[in-house]
Protein backbone atom coordinates (compact mmCIF):
# COMPACT_ATOMS: atom_id res chain seq x y z
CA UNK A 1 0.00 0.00 0.00
CA UNK A 2 1.89 3.43 -1.12
CA UNK A 3 1.31 6.69 1.57
CA UNK A 4 -0.59 9.47 -0.53
CA UNK A 5 0.21 13.17 0.32
CA UNK A 6 -1.91 16.46 -0.56
CA UNK A 7 -0.16 19.38 -0.26
CA UNK A 8 -1.95 22.97 0.37
CA UNK A 9 -0.27 26.06 0.24
CA UNK A 10 0.83 29.34 -1.30
CA UNK A 11 3.91 28.71 -2.19
CA UNK A 12 3.68 25.43 -3.87
CA UNK A 13 4.67 26.46 -7.79
CA UNK A 14 7.12 24.01 -9.70
CA UNK A 15 10.02 26.30 -9.04
CA UNK A 16 9.14 26.01 -5.23
CA UNK A 17 12.13 24.48 -3.41
CA UNK A 18 9.81 22.17 -1.63
CA UNK A 19 8.36 21.05 -4.83
CA UNK A 20 11.71 20.43 -6.24
CA UNK A 21 12.70 18.20 -3.59
CA UNK A 22 10.07 16.38 -3.99
CA UNK A 23 10.54 15.78 -7.46
CA UNK A 24 14.10 14.45 -6.91
CA UNK A 25 13.20 12.20 -4.01
CA UNK A 26 15.25 14.49 -1.41
CA UNK A 27 12.40 14.69 1.07
CA UNK A 28 13.54 11.66 2.76
CA UNK A 29 13.37 13.40 6.32
CA UNK A 30 10.21 13.15 6.46
CA UNK A 31 9.03 10.49 3.58
CA UNK A 32 12.05 7.85 3.75
CA UNK A 33 9.85 5.67 0.86
CA UNK A 34 10.78 8.51 -1.85
CA UNK A 35 14.54 7.72 -1.14
CA UNK A 36 15.86 6.71 -4.48
CA UNK A 37 12.55 7.56 -6.31
CA UNK A 38 11.94 10.26 -9.43
CA UNK A 39 8.80 12.02 -9.22
CA UNK A 40 6.64 13.56 -12.03
CA UNK A 41 4.53 16.91 -11.91
CA UNK A 42 0.88 16.60 -13.29
CA UNK A 43 0.52 20.33 -13.47
CA UNK A 44 -0.74 23.23 -15.67
CA UNK A 45 2.70 24.45 -15.70
CA UNK A 46 4.01 21.21 -17.14
CA UNK A 47 1.30 21.34 -19.96
CA UNK A 48 2.25 24.78 -20.66
CA UNK A 49 5.91 23.72 -21.32
CA UNK A 50 4.96 21.12 -23.72
CA UNK A 51 2.59 23.28 -25.67
CA UNK A 52 5.63 25.81 -25.95
CA UNK A 53 7.68 23.17 -27.36
CA UNK A 54 5.44 21.86 -29.56
CA UNK A 55 5.01 25.70 -31.04
CA UNK A 56 8.27 26.33 -30.95
CA UNK A 57 10.26 23.58 -32.10
CA UNK A 58 7.38 21.23 -34.09
CA UNK A 59 7.91 18.66 -31.03
CA UNK A 60 4.64 16.81 -30.55
CA UNK A 61 5.96 13.73 -28.31
CA UNK A 62 2.63 14.35 -26.17
CA UNK A 63 0.67 13.92 -29.20
CA UNK A 64 2.96 11.58 -31.56
CA UNK A 65 0.40 8.72 -31.55
CA UNK A 66 -2.82 11.04 -32.27
CA UNK A 67 -1.04 12.68 -35.50
CA UNK A 68 -2.50 16.21 -34.33
CA UNK A 69 -1.42 19.42 -31.87
CA UNK A 70 -1.80 19.41 -28.44
CA UNK A 71 -3.57 22.85 -28.68
CA UNK A 72 -6.22 20.92 -30.80
CA UNK A 73 -7.43 19.64 -28.36
CA UNK A 74 -9.69 20.53 -25.13
CA UNK A 75 -8.65 20.89 -21.52
CA UNK A 76 -9.77 17.76 -20.45
CA UNK A 77 -7.97 15.64 -23.49
CA UNK A 78 -5.07 17.78 -22.76
CA UNK A 79 -4.56 16.62 -19.06
CA UNK A 80 -5.62 13.21 -20.14
CA UNK A 81 -2.67 12.98 -23.06
CA UNK A 82 -0.28 14.70 -20.02
CA UNK A 83 -1.29 12.26 -17.56
CA UNK A 84 -0.56 8.63 -19.96
CA UNK A 85 2.52 10.03 -21.03
CA UNK A 86 3.87 10.93 -17.83
CA UNK A 87 2.67 7.39 -16.61
CA UNK A 88 4.52 6.27 -19.24
CA UNK A 89 7.86 7.20 -18.04
CA UNK A 90 7.40 4.66 -15.40
CA UNK A 91 7.97 7.22 -12.15
CA UNK A 92 8.67 5.97 -9.07
CA UNK A 93 5.66 8.47 -7.74
CA UNK A 94 3.58 11.64 -9.21
CA UNK A 95 3.09 15.14 -8.20
CA UNK A 96 -0.71 16.80 -8.85
CA UNK A 97 -0.21 20.60 -8.97
CA UNK A 98 -4.38 21.35 -8.93
CA UNK A 99 -5.19 18.61 -11.04
CA UNK A 100 -9.23 19.21 -11.80
CA UNK A 101 -8.29 23.58 -12.70
CA UNK A 102 -10.17 23.98 -15.68
CA UNK A 103 -11.81 21.00 -16.07
CA UNK A 104 -15.63 20.30 -16.43
CA UNK A 105 -17.72 17.73 -14.50
CA UNK A 106 -17.11 14.91 -16.67
CA UNK A 107 -13.17 15.31 -17.23
CA UNK A 108 -13.02 15.78 -13.32
CA UNK A 109 -15.16 12.54 -13.02
CA UNK A 110 -12.57 10.58 -15.71
CA UNK A 111 -9.63 12.08 -14.15
CA UNK A 112 -10.59 11.05 -10.05
CA UNK A 113 -11.22 7.41 -11.34
CA UNK A 114 -7.84 7.53 -13.40
CA UNK A 115 -6.11 8.45 -10.23
CA UNK A 116 -7.42 5.73 -8.08
CA UNK A 117 -5.85 3.62 -10.57
CA UNK A 118 -2.81 5.07 -10.43
CA UNK A 119 -2.62 5.21 -6.64
CA UNK A 120 -2.57 1.47 -6.14
CA UNK A 121 0.37 1.43 -8.32
CA UNK A 122 2.61 4.28 -6.89
CA UNK A 123 2.64 7.29 -4.71
CA UNK A 124 0.57 10.09 -5.45
CA UNK A 125 1.25 13.82 -4.00
CA UNK A 126 -1.31 16.32 -4.72
CA UNK A 127 -1.12 19.82 -4.29
CA UNK A 128 -4.64 21.39 -3.73
CA UNK A 129 -6.64 24.61 -3.55
CA UNK A 130 -9.74 23.62 -2.21
CA UNK A 131 -10.62 20.90 -0.09
CA UNK A 132 -13.43 19.61 -2.21
CA UNK A 133 -10.60 18.59 -4.51
CA UNK A 134 -8.90 16.84 -2.31
CA UNK A 135 -8.51 13.13 -3.60
CA UNK A 136 -11.53 10.26 -1.57
CA UNK A 137 -8.45 7.93 -0.65
CA UNK A 138 -6.04 10.48 1.52
CA UNK A 139 -7.20 10.14 5.27
CA UNK A 140 -4.58 12.11 7.27
CA UNK A 141 -2.56 15.09 6.96
CA UNK A 142 0.39 16.59 8.23
CA UNK A 143 1.40 20.52 8.57
CA UNK A 144 4.76 22.05 7.09
CA UNK A 145 5.76 25.08 8.00
CA UNK A 146 9.36 26.81 6.50
CA UNK A 147 9.81 23.46 5.31
CA UNK A 148 9.59 21.69 8.77
CA UNK A 149 6.82 19.37 9.97
CA UNK A 150 5.18 20.94 12.98
CA UNK A 151 1.78 18.49 13.02
CA UNK A 152 0.32 15.46 11.93
CA UNK A 153 -2.92 13.94 12.82
CA UNK A 154 -6.41 13.27 10.86
CA UNK A 155 -8.09 15.38 8.27
CA UNK A 156 -10.98 16.66 10.34
CA UNK A 157 -8.38 18.22 13.22
CA UNK A 158 -6.07 19.62 10.73
CA UNK A 159 -8.54 21.25 9.29
CA UNK A 160 -9.84 22.74 12.30
CA UNK A 161 -6.74 23.72 13.00
CA UNK A 162 -5.41 25.57 9.60
CA UNK A 163 -8.87 27.26 10.28
CA UNK A 164 -7.43 28.41 13.30
CA UNK A 165 -4.52 29.79 11.66
CA UNK A 166 -4.28 33.53 10.17
CA UNK A 167 -1.32 32.97 8.36
CA UNK A 168 -0.43 30.80 4.93
CA UNK A 169 0.52 27.51 6.38
CA UNK A 170 1.93 24.07 3.98
CA UNK A 171 -0.48 21.38 5.13
CA UNK A 172 0.62 17.58 3.70
CA UNK A 173 -2.36 15.37 3.99
CA UNK A 174 -1.57 11.66 3.72
CA UNK A 175 -2.61 8.25 4.49
CA UNK A 176 -1.43 5.94 7.45
CA UNK A 177 1.65 7.17 8.28
CA UNK A 178 1.36 10.15 10.82
CA UNK A 179 -1.83 10.33 13.06
CA UNK A 180 -2.23 12.13 16.16
CA UNK A 181 1.08 13.48 16.87
CA UNK A 182 2.10 16.72 18.00
CA UNK A 183 5.56 16.77 16.12
CA UNK A 184 6.42 20.85 17.78
CA UNK A 185 4.42 23.96 17.80
CA UNK A 186 5.38 27.04 16.08
CA UNK A 187 2.07 28.75 17.53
Amino acid sequence: MHQHIALNGDDLAMNSPFIKKLLKGECRDYFPELRGKRGVLFSNTTLTRFIEEEFKHDNFELTKKYGRSIRTLSSGEQKKVLLEFLIGTKPGFIVLDNPFDALDVASVKHLKARLETIAREMMVIQVFKRKNDLLPFIRHAMRVENGEVVYADGIKNTWKNMNRKKKSILTLIFRGLYTNKLIASKS
